[in-house]
């Protein structure tokens, strides 16, 4: 057996991992290919000994075991690219025949293989360069990412080390704190505008409980990744220079100042895991309940739906279980006693849509336009609303002390954004929608001690320590910073007076921006 026969078959074990990972390298650290990349590459081995070793030549086994990984993981991208839109048959319908004519095409391929004599020498090394190049290329796509911009010292860390995190505390009442993320969840005031709904029945549900609706709230940035590092640090994110420090944020949101006040008062920190890499669980020291809502993280979620699996929907159950384990969950930790920091991130009603008004599974809406896509949003979000109604009608009754229920969005919705080219230069439009974020407060006994209209996640733990902490925070000017995730993360670009003002005018041309 020549080793030239294996290149091929184990190059292409490994491109599809690091394709997803040179699309997705702002999310993603390189440590985290190293389970599929070994979980890949064994899986292809012992199929290729099987079957090279049940046919006593490992040339043609070689051929085939690549023409199966060939299969896995690029059908799909055939599948979406030219027959998913065909009109002439249903989903279901597409996909069978779509699967029969996948066996059909590697039956006779392999028929083929099988029946050729000589030396396939030729034919090796064409399927060769064509791995190699797809390699290559997967490379500089992350070197020429990686390069785009320079490193630079990490200045949040610093900013960290310098917070204060050793305040008095009131010991005589020690409440529970829940910060509920609903990822993308809009303002009611863009949910009536953009999308015609009213959602006054959940906000006076939440009124009649006694929490505070901030009803003029902005996010303070205009992504997870940000928007976290913010509200769960205290402090706007100084300037960043490079994917490095991008990617370092994941670490502040794990290990934020929030968590490390609270523990210092002897708090437990309960940390949720979501399949999305920024609120992944992970083995640190600083969490001491790790709740895993999903075996399954944001890279594999990716690699299933890009391969034949995701023809199944294979990644919308697992996104399902996820958001339902998190709700079910949330129930049970009033049962962990003790004071806690409880930190769940829901990544909903954040597409993609799997849920119908009441928890249904719905099918066919992830892959429509964004603007064809309000119904769908507006049916997960009611959704959202009646098992966030559920959780705080069981906690208030089920908690011996009155905790502190904070129900914020990290951004709000992005339907108004028709295509990339919004991302680019976003109007007001654009903007007061993405920004615009419901946040809510439940405060025992505090009532509505400090809070106001306006009041932004920069400011909620600033707030919320003042109050039951005796801490000396001041409050910051709640201040909106837009940037764009797939050119310039960040790049910061001060929104506030255009949102106040209502201002027409577009943002500034990033394209430009990139240049600078």
């Amino acid at each position: 057996m020549k080793n030239t026969y294996l290149i091929h078959t184990l190059l292409l074990a490994i491109y599809p991992i690091l394709f997803v990972y040179s699309e997705n390298i702002n999310q993603l650290y390189f440590v985290e290919l190293m389970i599929p990349l070994f979980l890949s590459i064994s899986i292809t081995i012992i199929i290729l000994l099987i079957v090279g070793t049940a046919n006593k030549n490992f040339e043609k086994a070689g051929l085939i075991v690549s023409l199966i990984i060939f299969i896995f993981y690029f059908s799909k991208m055939i599948y979406t690219s030219f027959l998913l839109e065909n009109p002439l048959f249903e989903s279901w319908i597409r996909i069978r025949y779509y699967l029969i004519f996948l066996i059909i095409v590697f039956s006779f391929i392999t028929f083929l293989i099988y029946r050729l004599s000589g030396n396939l020498d030729k034919v090796t090394k064409i399927i060769n360069v064509f791995a190699i190049a797809l390699i290559i290329l997967s490379i500089l796509t992350i070197f020429s990412k990686i390069s785009n911009v320079k490193l630079t010292n990490n200045k949040y860390l610093q900013a960290q080390k310098q917070s204060k995190t050793t305040q008095y505390i009131n010991k005589d009442y020690q409440p529970d704190i829940y910060y509920i993320i609903l990822d993308a969840y809009a303002r009611s005031d863009t949910l009536k505008e953009l999308y015609n709904f009213n959602n006054k029945e959940f906000l006076e549900f939440l009124r009649q409980k006694g929490f505070y609706v901030a009803s003029n709230s902005y996010s303070n940035y205009a992504f997870t990744y940000l928007s976290l590092s913010s509200s769960l640090n205290l402090n706007y994110i100084p300037k960043l220079k490079s994917i490095k420090d991008y990617k370092n944020l994941r670490n502040y949101i794990k290990n934020n100042n929030v968590a490390k006040f609270l523990k210092s008062k002897n708090y437990k920190y309960v940390f949720f895991n979501s399949s999305y890499s920024v609120t992944k669980c992970n083995n640190n020291e600083s969490v001491d309940y790790c709740i895993k809502n999903s075996v399954f993280d944001e890279l594999s979620i990716l690699l299933i739906q890009e391969s034949i699996l995701g023809l199944f929907n294979t990644e919308n159950e697992i996104y399902r279980l996820t958001v339902l384990n998190s709700f079910s969950n949330l129930e049970q930790i009033s049962n962990i006693p003790g004071p806690k920091f409880v930190f769940c991130h829901i990544v909903c009603p954040h597409p993609p849509y799997l849920f119908g008004k009441n928890g249904q599974y719905i099918r066919g809406k992830k892959s429509l336009p964004l603007k064809e896509n309000k119904d769908a949003y507006l049916d997960q979000l009611i959704f959202i609303n009646k098992k966030v109604r559920q959780f705080i009608d069981y906690l208030l009754l089920n908690s011996n002390n009155k905790p502190v229920i904070i129900v914020q969005s990290d951004h709000g919705a992005i339907v108004s954004f028709a295509d990339n080219n919004d991302w680019i230069d976003p109007d007001t439009k654009n903007l007061k929608e993405l920004m615009g974020i419901l946040n809510a407060y439940y405060l025992p006994y505090q009532s509505q001690n400090g809070l106001y209209k306006s009041i932004s996640p920069v400011n909620t733990f600033r707030l919320i320590f003042n109050n039951y902490f005796n801490a000396k925070y001041p409050l910051l000017d709640d201040k909106s910073f837009y940037s764009n995730p797939h050119l310039l993360p960040f790049k910061f670009i001060d929104i506030t007076d255009r949102l106040k003002n209502n201002q027409n005018n577009k943002v500034t041309n990033l394209k430009k921006l990139k240049k600078l």
